[in-house]
């Protein structure tokens, strides 16, 4: 697609925005805009039963204002009041640099560590598009103050950018949102056409790993409400009765997984690596030091592996099955393996009735926890699970790998649809804002 230049550009002088149309101009932030912050609140400041919402970093999602899990006041003052198409940026935290413009009805409050952007020189609109470019974010995280995690103080204000005519600024505003709206749209659809394909997996596994994949055969109450009548000639089993839990690794410091070089470091299976994958993916591995003689649990062929521990209920309980022979490979902290001990049991007809959505909905309500999710051993050992013949076992897992393999081909397309259109209005808005292209 051809688009439109500027007739002249010169050198903006500023090596990340590089030329810029000849009547715009080069400016510090600081002399544009200012940052309002928002107040700490404390404790006595807190209600439940109130509409006051407090606008923390939190709620600075991408592009919105979230106040779903926001915390509710009952003092606040009209002075950090946040009104209609105010722009809001997060100023520290994992959403450090966030924009939104603010479209709610309800009343919210600044909490220290927003800021409302505030500027009698820009059009917000364009100003949330400008501070959306990539360059721009870079530049913020090198002027902040970063320990743990990035914090943006008013040096951060420092950086050049570019200052146009203000109706040129609403041109732009308004152009961005026609052809961003197309874009997302286009998003939109393919991700519910996603959404189908892996409700249909799921379906798919639940009903084979319930009914199995005959569907004349006589059937019996299972005696378990969320699965209810079962072939006849299946039995049901507890995991504890066809094999055993072991723990991840117990006793390491932080200093021990940092230690590259280390001559005794030995590989173990991340988190990530069973909240991704059906199978783990042997090659994503990461390193530990295991001293001489330290007691710890190696991992085998066959074992499968349950998530215990996360920051959020989408993963908790979430296993993964080893199908590889491995030398020595240990398990990550915040995970457990379980160990078939019954050869009854196919251990691919396990992990796939493991992973179906009414037993994963069963542990979700077992986790406990606030800044993490932790399901118990003990609760894990306790479920009940569905145990046809072997062969049928082998049978329906054969069934599920086929089927999930045809639908993740599809579902891989509509991903690189998606990332090619996120990608494409990501450039649309960089060039657009930057001066790369001209809009009328």
């Amino acid at each position: 697609m051809k688009y439109q230049t500027y007739d002249k550009y010169k050198d903006s002088g500023v090596e990340w925005l590089g030329l810029i149309p000849q009547n715009w101009r080069v400016s510090r932030l600081k002399d544009n805009i200012k940052f309002f912050h928002g107040y700490s609140y404390t404790n006595d400041d807190l209600a439940q039963d109130t509409d006051n919402y407090l606008i923390r970093i939190s709620q600075i999602q991408d592009s919105r204002v979230e106040i779903s899990s926001a915390l509710k006041l009952v003092n606040q003052t009209d002075k950090y009041k946040i009104h209609q198409d105010d722009l809001l940026i997060a100023l520290s935290g994992a959403t450090s640099g966030k924009v939104a413009l603010f479209n709610l009805s309800e009343n919210c409050y600044l909490n220290q560590r927003v800021a409302k952007i505030l500027s009698k020189k820009y059009f917000y609109k364009y100003l949330f598009y400008f501070f959306k470019l990539d360059e721009l974010v870079k530049q913020m995280y090198i002027y902040s103050n970063i320990t743990a995690q990035p914090n943006f103080t008013n040096s951060v204000l420092e950086i050049n950018n570019v200052l146009l005519d203000y109706d040129e600024q609403v041109t732009i505003a308004c152009y961005l949102d026609k052809k961003t709206a197309l874009i997302d749209k286009k998003i939109e659809l393919l991700e519910k056409k996603e959404a189908k394909y892996i409700e249909l997996k799921q379906s798919l596994i639940n009903d084979a790993v319930t009914k199995g994949l005959d569907k004349n055969v006589e059937m019996k109450e299972s005696g378990i409400e969320w699965v209810g009548k079962i072939p006849k000639h299946w039995e049901v089993k507890r995991l504890k009765d066809v094999g055993y839990l072991y723990s991840g690794l117990s006793g390491k410091s932080g200093k021990d997984f940092k230690e590259e070089n280390n001559e005794l470091n030995k590989p173990y299976i991340p988190f990530t690596n069973i909240a991704g994958n059906k199978y783990i993916q042997v090659d994503d591995v990461k390193q530990v030091v295991i001293n001489r003689n330290e007691q710890q649990n190696v991992v085998k062929k066959g074992d499968i592996f349950f998530l215990m521990s996360s920051e959020g209920y989408e993963d908790i309980g979430r296993t993964s099955l080893l199908m590889d022979e491995v030398g020595e490979l240990y398990l990550n902290s915040f995970c457990k393996g379980f160990r078939i001990t019954n050869k009854r049991i196919e251990n691919k007809y396990l992990n796939c009735l493991l992973l179906v959505s009414q037993f994963r909905s069963l542990l979700m309500i077992e986790g406990k926890g606030f800044t993490r999710i932790n399901l118990k051993m003990e609760k894990i050992s306790g479920f009940s699970f569905l145990v046809p013949p072997k062969n049928e076992q082998a049978a329906i897992a054969k069934y599920l790998d086929e089927e999930s393999d045809k639908i993740k081909k599809i579902v891989d397309i509509f991903d690189k649809q998606i990332s090619t259109l996120q990608e494409f209005r990501k450039t649309l808005i960089n060039d657009v804002v930057t001066g790369k292209v001209k809009v009328t």
